[in-house]
């Protein structure tokens, strides 16, 4: 099968271009693409023990903690007291990380725009459906 028709190679390609251009804009913040994908996912999330965290991204805890220490030191996140277990301590974003969140908010949806040009509703359900399809082989191959 050639590169042109070929599913997986379609979708990593199309996958690493997004990537590279997610990287770009972050960079401007200091931030990597995937510390970037923990501030959103945190932001739908908090406040969140790094356990729980760590089990929603589905990355180890070590990891999880060098990246938490990085985006500490960036004054992205904070740890607060969890007030029913005084052991435990929640995730929370700071005003900062806040502030870039919105900011980037506002160039996603510029960017979805950019990047959606040229193609109908039509296409963008037949892309939701096949990607969808392609999802469901993937847990299926997980699962076997």
């Amino acid at each position: 099968m050639d590169k042109e028709n070929n599913v997986m190679f379609l979708t990593m390609e199309t996958s690493r271009s997004l990537i590279t251009l997610m990287e770009n804009y972050f960079r401007e913040y200091d931030v990597s693409f995937s510390e970037a994908k923990l501030l959103i996912t945190l932001h739908f999330h908090e406040p969140i023990s790094q356990v729980e965290f760590a089990e929603l991204m589905q990355i180890k805890p070590a990891t999880l903690s060098t990246r938490l220490k990085r985006l500490e030191k960036l004054d992205m996140i904070q740890r607060v007291d969890d007030l029913e277990d005084s052991r435990k301590k929640l995730l929370m974003l700071t005003e900062k990380a806040n502030n870039s969140l919105h900011k980037s908010r506002e160039i996603f949806e510029q960017l979805s725009i950019e990047l959606s040009q040229g193609i109908s509703e039509e296409q963008v359900q037949q892309y939701r459906e096949i990607t969808e399809i392609i999802k469901n082989n993937i847990r299926r191959i997980e699962n076997d």
